[in-house]
């Protein structure tokens, strides 16, 4: 059974797989994450939160990328 939920739920060190974009996602931030590497399919790992509500630190193979947690609202993952 897979396990669906936003990219901002994911718990310090888990694994997901990125399965779509949310609605409410407009066109540009849908282009910004794909010139990111956050397309569906990718795997990614939650590395840190950043104090005050900041933006969380993501694991995309080699590279470190910070989202704001608004914009990890629009990323729906699959746990892997």
């Amino acid at each position: 059974m897979n396990t669906f939920l936003p990219l901002s739920e994911l718990k310090i060190g888990q694994w997901g797989i990125i399965d779509r974009f949310l609605e409410g996602a407009a066109s540009g931030i849908r282009v910004r994450f794909q010139e990111l590497g956050l397309t569906p399919g990718t795997l990614i790992q939650l590395m840190r939160f950043a104090p005050c509500g900041g933006p969380i630190q993501l694991r995309v193979g080699e590279a470190f990328l910070a989202l704001r947690k608004g914009e990890a609202c629009l990323l729906q993952v699959r746990l892997a």
